[in-house]
C-alpha cells in the first residue's frame, strides 16, 4: 500500500486521477511512478525502560518514501512518582 503524509498522519492512497479518469485501488508502481503516493518502511522499537520512558511515534517523509520514527522520551519524576506509589 502507499500513502501519503497529511499534518503528520498517514492517508492511504485509495484512488487516483491518471488519463482523465479515476482509478481505484491503484496498483501502488503506478501510485509511485506518478508520484502521488509512498511506501511506508516501518522500523522496530527502539529498547526503552517503561519504568521510567514511553515512546511515541511519527512518520518522516523522505525522497522515495515515508519512514516510521520512534522516539523515546523521558516520564516526568512526578508522574514516576505517583506509579511507584500505586
Amino acid at each position: 500500500m502507499t500513502y501519503n503524509l497529511i499534518n503528520n498522519r498517514l492517508a492511504p492512497v485509495r484512488s487516483i486521477r491518471h488519463g482523465g479518469r479515476r482509478i481505484a485501488n491503484p496498483p501502488d508502481e503506478l501510485v509511485v511512478s506518478l508520484g502521488l503516493g509512498y511506501p511506508l518502511t516501518t522500523t522496530p522499537v527502539p529498547e526503552y525502560d517503561p519504568e521510567t520512558q514511553y515512546v511515541t511515534k511519527s512518520w518522516r517523509q523522505e525522497e522515495s518514501a515515508i519512514v516510521e520514527v520512534w522516539t523515546v522520551n523521558e516520564i516526568p519524576n512526578e508522574e514516576q512518582e505517583e506509579g511507584s506509589r500505586q
